[in-house]
């Protein structure tokens, strides 16, 4: 009698610690995912402002580099117009 009561509290003890291992295992990766899912969203912001910043970067020095033409381009009128 004894030992179907010492089973039986094995038998337990085993089936408990499986189920603990399942549903810690699946708490585990559900906050991974959510984990993943918020670096996910956090890469695709930084991605998104670079991107914008790129862009302003490019368009400023489009500007920058047209008006150093211009000043270029009057100093080199100038220079010929006295080496004339």
């Amino acid at each position: 009698m004894q030992y179907i009561i010492i089973i039986n509290l094995i038998i337990s003890a085993i089936v408990f610690i499986g189920t603990s291992v399942v549903f810690y295992d699946k708490g585990r990766k559900a906050e991974r995912h959510e984990w993943q899912a918020q670096q996910s969203v956090f890469l695709a912001s930084i991605a998104k402002a670079k991107a914008e910043n790129d862009a302003r970067i490019d368009k400023q020095r489009k500007k920058h580099e047209k008006i150093l033409l211009t000043v270029m381009s009057s100093h080199n009128e100038k220079t010929e117009k006295l080496v004339l």
